[in-house]
């Protein structure tokens, strides 16, 4: 887990090596900046430091997208704690616990689309569709138009029957490739 000790404005003044590691930059690379210096650009600012500051949170944890040192991306899951006691004159110093959560974010991106997604074809299965209907007539106006195109294989269960079920798939699979590269 990575460490790191910041000032009142968020700059680092001290790293620990996992931190380095986990976000691929030399210690020279992160002290004197602020973590939130290395947010992924695109994704909204939830840092809560001034909340800390003010003291209106004693902790604040986030997670969010970094950009590592070679230009890639990960997950981090940050935790941030005052490690002054209310009422203490000195300036305040704090306390950051950064974890790499990257692959928890892989595994919940593969869970959602294997529950919205066809294993065989990779087509939208039926909870996907029923979203999708439920979705995009929320968003129709009153005297809107839509269409749905309906899509039989007539007699498929003949081709598993008389071919086996490796060319029925494997005919399921060309027929969704043809439908995703026309639609």
């Amino acid at each position: 887990i990575g460490l790191a000790v910041s000032d009142e404005r968020g700059v680092l003044d001290r790293v620990n090596p996992a931190l380095c590691k986990s976000l691929g930059r030399r210690a020279g690379h992160l002290v004197g900046h602020s973590l939130q210096e290395f947010v992924y650009p695109a994704d909204p600012s939830v840092d809560g430091f001034a909340a800390l500051v003010s003291g209106d949170l004693t902790v604040h944890e986030s997670e969010s997208r970094y950009v590592r040192g070679e230009g890639t991306v990960m997950w981090g899951l940050r935790t941030t704690v005052c490690l002054q006691r209310v009422g203490d004159t000195a300036a305040r110093r704090y306390l950051v616990q950064f974890q790499d959560v990257t692959e928890r974010h892989k595994i919940h991106e593969r869970l959602a689309y294997a529950a919205s997604h066809d294993p065989l074809t990779e087509l939208a299965n039926r909870t996907a569709f029923d979203d999708h209907v439920k979705n995009s007539s929320a968003r129709l106006s009153a005297c809107a138009r839509s269409g749905m195109l309906f899509i039989d294989l007539d007699d498929f269960k003949a081709v598993n029957d008389t071919y086996g079920h490796q060319i029925g798939d494997a005919l399921l699979k060309a027929v969704a490739t043809r439908i995703v590269s026309t639609v």
